[in-house]
């Protein structure tokens, strides 16, 4: 009988983890896009970034210092903008977005 307690014990423990991102803790993601993705040099795109679960920004090549937000930018040339946020359980996540200059 105790053996067939632990067994539905471990599974409601293990469905209760799975519902929650498979170990329990929240899964941090970060999406980052631009509008519109294409410029002639001298024009400028929006940058658009969200994040799920992040508390903080680790890094980002373009100044950002919010884990949701935007920022206009004009490159010179043609640029990839990555953002790397972290949850406060220490997972991070990262995005990119390449801007074409033509």
């Amino acid at each position: 009988m105790l053996g067939m307690v632990k067994k539905y014990l471990l599974a409601a423990i293990g469905f209760a983890m799975i519902g929650c991102g498979g170990l329990g803790i929240p899964t941090t993601t970060v999406q980052i896009g631009a509008t519109p993705l294409t410029i002639t040099n001298g024009q400028s795109t929006t940058l658009a970034w969200q994040s799920i679960d992040a508390s903080s920004v680790v890094s980002s090549n373009f100044g950002a210092s919010t884990v949701n937000g935007t920022k206009v930018v004009s490159p010179g040339s043609t640029t990839t903008y990555t953002i790397t946020v972290q949850s406060s359980f220490g997972g991070t996540a990262t995005s990119s977005v390449t801007v074409n200059v033509q």
